[in-house]
């Protein structure tokens, strides 16, 4: 790219000063050539300036960054950029070659003239906030920028006073400190909630079976963390099965049931919780005296419960009929069929951690997580899963959480009529995501949910759903796409392919020469062309997204495509583990 104006333009001004200073020339002559010459000058010095500036701009863009006091309410803000429209994309095409340019760029990494293409037309891009229940999603490799533009959207929502709720399957260190600070910064430090499942000493308790609509939807969460299809689904039914006759059982007794009850009354206190639904199944009918003869008899065992709720028609309930039903199956067959169970039900109930997800903390009720309180309440609620120091666990639990979540979407969706917005941050989400989720992104928008959701690639979410197909389907649920720079090509297809095509002009010069021998001579005839033709190409190549400079990306939103920064807010100088005592041999 070379530019000769600087030449042409002193060549002009220097004829017009010797002008000028020519004596033969009358004083108002000389007048009119120094006014000519100044306008001349001021206006081709400013084109010089701003064509330096596009020059400048296309060698790479600066650092974008952002206060907390400049981030808006009433919208969202995305970052800073322009409309991409099909005169880009040829432009870039034609940029991409230019080796001197790509070297200017080089330390940005990446493609860095994408953004000063369109430098002149760059401002602020916002999302109204009505059209954030369509969802966003941000796909971007690791330190590229993907945290950094969750970190200004999780600052916005908090900034508004609205419940935020940020999930976090692997324990990202640096967000946390962001969102304790956010949450101080806007004065809402009182209202922030920490659940921590590697530190249970250190988080508020959690029900992750808290909410459910129906009773089924219990066995339906613990069965979906059980191997499934071939052999496994026999065992997998059959588990199914146990933990809705003990969850049925449990509400006939009145109690709320969690892990540790499901573990206790599912692997090895079945006999007294059948003793317990038989004594109330006759309290509930005026006959409580008739059931408490057997406490003081020695045979004080379920058979002798069962023979004399065998007795009593009058007092039969169906809960208690499959409780006393699944009590009197074979004890080595039962065991076989959950064996898959049991070590799941184990490890979820054992210690701290089946304490910290089944029993209240004890103390103030804000130590306890619940969704309800929480919107009513409009906390910021950190959920920290650490799948890197225990995944099966986190995985298991980080699920749950979310179908327990879904359950309350659901019924504040049918029952709530004024319903607060609602925020929720999924980081990596295909760590905890499932063929189940898709209920969610239907489920909230009605609601007033916005959800977030970030990751690396898209073929971690094919990977988890074994479904190509499932995976876009979860994709055409998201309205909002922003793509950052991404490691392979079905993820940048992805984003391209949304994006759509643009027909582009193509300019086609010909030029030929041929002999022409006639009488004994040889002549040469020459031929020349030139003509322009179309072709529909990708308005945003797959290539470019392999090729961003950090903290730049695309986004598609509204049908509309748009190159962006991404903004960065100020250091952050909280460290939240340091102030909690959680030291380095506990993480």
């Amino acid at each position: 790219m070379k530019d000769n104006s600087t030449l042409y333009f002193s060549a002009i001004a220097t004829a017009l000063l010797a002008m000028y200073f020519s004596l033969g020339f009358p004083l108002l002559w000389r007048a009119g050539l120094l006014a000519a010459g100044a306008t001349y000058i001021y206006l081709n010095f400013s084109r010089l300036v701003k064509q330096r500036e596009y020059f400048n701009a296309l060698k790479g863009s600066a650092i974008y960054s952002i206060s907390y006091d400049d981030l808006p309410t009433e919208k969202m803000l995305v970052g800073k950029g322009f409309l991409w429209m099909p005169e880009h994309t040829m432009m870039a095409n034609t940029l991409i070659s230019d080796k001197k340019l790509l070297e200017q760029g080089e330390h940005l990494g990446g493609l860095s003239f994408l953004h000063g293409i369109g430098f002149k037309e760059e401002k602020d891009i916002y999302k109204a906030l009505k059209e954030l229940t369509g969802h966003v999603v941000i796909i971007g490799s690791t330190q590229v920028g993907k945290t950094r533009s969750y970190e200004v959207f999780i600052a916005q929502a908090i900034k508004r006073g609205e419940t935020t709720i940020v999930f976090d399957p692997k324990g990202d260190h640096e967000l946390l400190n962001r969102v304790v600070e956010i949450s101080r910064q806007s004065g809402r430090q009182e209202n922030f909630a920490f659940f921590a499942l590697p530190y249970p000493k250190f988080s508020a308790h959690y029900n992750p079976l808290r909410n459910f609509t129906i009773p089924n939807e219990i066995p339906d969460r613990v069965a979906m963390m059980l191997p499934a299809g071939g052999d496994s689904e026999p065992f997998r039914a059959f588990s199914w099965q146990v933990i809705n006759v003990i969850t049925n059982a449990l509400l006939f007794l009145g109690l709320r049931p969690n892990i540790r009850l499901l573990s206790d009354y599912s692997l090895a206190k079945t006999s007294e919780l059948t003793k317990k639904c038989i004594t109330e199944a006759f309290r509930k009918h005026g006959l409580l005296e008739e059931i408490k003869l057997l406490e003081n008899t020695p045979d004080n065992d379920e058979k002798e419960y069962m023979k004399t709720y065998a007795r009593y028609p009058e007092v039969h309930h169906n809960d208690v009929d499959q409780l006393i039903l699944l009590a009197q199956h074979p004890h080595e067959h039962f065991q076989k069929m959950i064996a898959s169970l049991t070590p799941l039900l184990t490890k979820l109930s054992g210690g701290e951690i089946g304490t910290l997800l089944s029993e209240p903390s004890g103390g103030s009720a804000n130590r306890d997580i619940d969704w309800e309180r929480a919107v009513k309440n409009q906390k910021i609620v950190y959920m920290l899963f650490g799948s890197l120091l225990m995944r099966d666990t986190a995985k298991s639990v980080a699920r749950m959480a979310i179908q327990d979540l879904t359950s309350f979407i659901g019924s504040r969706y049918c029952f709530i009529p004024d319903r607060k917005p609602i925020n929720l941050f999924i980081d990596e989400f295909t760590e905890v995501f499932d063929q189940f989720f898709i209920n969610l992104l239907n489920k909230a928008g009605g609601a007033e949910v916005r959800i977030f959701l970030a990751s690396q690639s898209v073929a971690d979410l094919e990977s988890e759903l074994k479904s190509a197909a499932k995976a876009q389907q979860i994709f055409d649920n998201l309205n909002t796409k922003v793509w950052l720079r991404v490691s392979d090509m079905a993820t940048a297809k992805v984003f391209s392919d949304a994006a759509g095509t643009a027909t582009l002009q193509q300019e086609n010069i010909g030029f030929s020469v041929s002999p022409d021998i006639s009488d004994n001579d040889v002549v040469f005839k020459s031929s020349y062309s030139q003509g322009t033709s179309v072709k529909v190409a990708p308005l945003v190549d797959p290539s470019y997204l392999l090729k961003l400079p950090k903290g730049q990306g695309f986004i598609l939103s509204g049908g509309r495509v748009y190159k962006i920064r991404i903004p960065l807010l100020p250091p952050c100088s909280v460290d939240y583990y340091r102030e909690k005592g959680i030291v380095e041999k506990e993480r």
